[in-house]
């Protein structure tokens, strides 16, 4: 398993400041913020031409109930730009509400939305991100929708936050689910509150506070071993959420990580 760097851990930072702390990785999960989709081709290629671009982190979609030609379009922008910078993949959100929520209607419009995007974006892969309050709730719900828009460059992206959130697993029986189907790991760390507090966040009436690996309530360390026995090979990417993080936070988290992957 290899580091990687999402830049969105640095999202108070510019572009280029973002995407310089991710140099001794040489690996870039370049977040949204840092590229959105009506960046110059020029401009993406120049700033990404040193690092393997593992991602484009676009806040493309909402197909259950978005326009879906507004979506295509943005997408389709995002797709210039991955194929210049050699990206693996392009983010993509299939749409609140949670699977479990979603009509009939909203989940048909969602795989139809998205084979139109599967299409286009071929053959650079569409990453599904395990989210909370996402058709892509689960490790299920996403095998589930991927089998549905029946097109082979479509990955997911294991986020173990979200899924604590959401009350789904993140460890072994959800790596079984989603099998070849995974992409990506992001690795950042969260820890559940009694009550609000500076820093929080609240999801579903619930307060949470970003934290630093290790340090919160995800079983990380049992991640890393699961991930080992099914042989694994993908990027870990880091991507600390915290308000507080800067370039030394960066540091830190990859630290942590290497000593866990000796």
């Amino acid at each position: 398993m290899r580091i990687a760097l999402n830049t969105l851990v640095l999202k108070n930072y510019s572009a280029l400041e973002a995407i310089q702390a991710a140099k001794p990785f040489g690996a870039i999960e370049i977040n949204g913020r840092h590229l959105p989709p009506d960046t110059p081709l020029d401009i993406a290629q120049s700033i990404l031409k040193d690092f393997e671009v593992i991602g484009i982190g676009a806040y493309t979609g909402g197909f259950t109930t978005g326009d879906h030609k507004l979506i295509i379009a943005e997408l389709e922008k995002y797709v210039a730009i991955a194929q210049v910078v050699k990206a693996k993949g392009i983010r993509i959100y299939p749409g609140a509400p949670g699977s479990a929520q979603a009509t009939k209607e909203e989940y048909k419009r969602a795989v139809m939305g998205l084979k139109k995007a599967a299409q286009i974006a071929a053959p650079i892969k569409l990453y599904f991100e395990l989210h909370h309050n996402d058709l892509a709730d689960s490790a299920k719900s996403a095998v589930r929708l991927i089998n549905d828009i029946e097109f082979e460059n479509l990955g997911l992206i294991l986020d173990p936050a979200n899924m604590y959130i959401a009350n789904q697993d993140y460890l072994a029986e959800a790596l079984h689910t989603l099998g070849s189907y995974l992409s990506l790991v992001h690795m950042k760390d969260i820890k559940r509150l009694e009550k609000d507090e500076p820093g929080a966040i609240c999801i579903d009436g619930v307060y949470y506070l970003h934290k630093l690996l290790g340090t919160g309530d995800l079983q990380l360390e049992a991640l890393l071993t699961n991930l080992k026995e099914i042989g694994y090979q993908g990027y870990l990417s880091l991507e600390y959420h915290g308000e507080d993080a800067d370039f030394n936070t960066v540091l830190r988290e990859a630290a942590w990580l290497r000593e866990r992957l000796k």
